[in-house]
């Protein structure tokens, strides 16, 4: 054995070689071994923390999210499972099992409408399942790992299939508008809302490799559903761009940097905010001592003479804010706040939790942009007046109760949220030296306090115009010049 193979056996059976070896050749090349090593290793850790990265694996939600008081319900289904995660818990299968009645009518309707057989499916699902298996963290497929789980491979395959098509059935009849999906679909309306939110729950979610898989076949419209599905959300813009991979000869690009998303939770989340920051959100021009701004809420503002407006146009995300200065004695003058529409409903609350579980995803790297948008709502909302105001200015779509209820909500869904600092930190700084300019706010202050009609300020007019007329009145009687007539006043009449 030569000595470059001793040195390899040796490291490779993790024994240094001996001392008394001749030259120090032996323990040279070990060391050289032993730092190949440690390469090859980080190398590999950094392989495993790219294949996280922006694309996560499908997980639980984290304990310290789930286990807060009144919160698991927004994380777990309403009526049907989807996935390994709730679809292999006998308790969840339990709860659900009207739901997995639906989702086998509708695996066949969309077996029935793109003319696949369950079988030649099924045989694709079992050719790639150790692929999608790693699409889900080990926590959550460990059950259905090895050679001895090949029943549990076959289980887990036939879940893919039925809760795969029951998901593209679904989303395929909601194109056509809710009253005719309501037909199609057998189910009422308010059933197809828990649907609606069951398929954006963390832990429902499946891979988007095994959608893609179910319909791909050029005459299949898989992009098109996906686009209307997620222009149904009411937190999405009206132009949402799907990302992901085109198959076949659609209307719809499809564009993500050549990536294919991992999930259909994901894909709301970004067609929720754009990946470049405007330049009204960064906080490039924030000084120093502004690092951390201070939180006002909607009452305060408005009586710093700051007036909170709707984005007009269609092409803004929920996610845009900014502040645009000016200033004038018209109430709100000093500034505008400009937010986008939101519409708070039954849907918003899961929704924002399931966002916000998604970013704390440990691997998952994400700038939190949910997480810090949920946190400036938050700010500026501390009371029921704080909503009254942002339904006012078209803001606020409150469908949901009194405006005391949606102040407790969002109050409640920022609880432990880690959002970025510096997304909106240029907003928020030039809110505050607005808010400062006390020499403007006590006018402003006095603006909002009094002549928030019109009539109001008319009948302050009115009153500044008689007090000068008055005054003048005064003055011209004290001040009169004599009179210049030079003829004395004609004796009065004798009697």
């Amino acid at each position: 054995m030569s000595t470059l193979d001793q040195a390899s056996d040796s490291y490779d059976r993790g024994t240094a070689p001996s001392s008394d070896s001749s030259f120090d050749l032996q323990n040279s090349l070990y060391k050289l071994e032993e730092q190949k090593r440690i390469l090859r290793e980080s190398e590999e850790a950094k392989r495993k923390r790219a294949l996280g990265g922006e694309n996560p694996k499908i997980q639980k939600v984290q304990p310290y999210l789930r286990n807060r008081e009144h919160f698991a319900q927004y994380y777990s289904p309403k009526l049907v499972s989807i996935g390994p995660i709730h679809g292999g818990d006998k308790e969840s299968r339990e709860k659900l099992k009207g739901g997995e009645r639906y989702k086998m009518t509708w695996a066949a309707m969309y077996l029935e409408f793109t003319k696949q057989s369950a079988q030649s499916l099924f045989d694709k699902i079992r050719t790639e399942l150790p692929a999608l298996m790693e699409l889900y963290t080990e926590e959550v497929i460990e059950g259905f790992r090895g050679n001895n789980n090949k029943k549990k491979q076959e289980e887990l395959a036939w879940m893919f299939l039925l809760d795969g098509c029951a998901v593209l059935e679904f989303i395929r009849n909601l194109e056509e508008g809710n009253a005719k999906a309501e037909e199609k679909l057998k189910i009422k309306v308010d059933q197809m809302v828990l649907v609606q939110q069951d398929l954006l729950l963390l832990e429902n979610q499946l891979p988007y490799r095994l959608l893609t898989l179910l319909s791909n076949k050029p005459e299949i419209p898989f992009n098109q559903w996906i686009v209307s599905f997620l222009e149904k959300h009411p937190m999405t813009p009206s132009t949402t761009t799907v990302t992901g991979s085109s198959n076949g000869a659609e209307e719809v690009k499809i564009t993500l940097d050549g990536n294919q998303p991992p999930h259909l939770l994901h894909l709301l989340r970004q067609s929720i905010f754009e990946n470049k920051r405007n330049k009204d959100e960064e906080g490039d021009g924030c000084r120093e001592h502004d690092k951390f701004p201070t939180y006002r809420n909607i009452q305060e503002l408005r009586a710093a003479g700051i007036a909170v407006t709707k984005w007009k146009g269609k092409d803004k995300r929920l996610t845009d804010i900014a502040f645009h200065r000016g200033i004038s004695l018209r109430p709100g003058g000093i500034g505008k706040l400009k937010l986008s529409p939101l519409t708070v409903d039954d849907l918003m609350q899961p929704t924002f939790l399931n966002l916000i579980a998604y970013e704390m995803c440990p691997d998952f790297k994400n700038g939190y942009e949910i997480s810090s948008y949920v946190a400036f709502m938050d700010s500026l909302i501390d009371h029921a007046d704080d909503v009254k105001q942002l339904r006012k200015a078209g803001i606020l779509h409150n469908v949901l109760g009194s405006d005391e209820e949606v102040a407790h909500v969002f109050n409640t869904i920022s609880t432990d949220l880690m959002p970025d600092t510096d997304r909106y930190r240029y907003v928020r700084t030039l809110l505050e030296e607005r808010y400062k300019t006390m020499r403007l706010t006590w006018l402003a202050q006095a603006v909002h306090d009094h002549f928030s009609s019109p009539w109001a300020f008319l009948g302050f007019v009115a009153a500044i115009v008689a007090l000068l007329l008055t005054f003048v009145q005064t003055w011209y009687t004290i001040y009169a010049p004599p009179s210049n007539d030079t003829h004395p006043p004609p004796p009065p009449p004798h009697t």
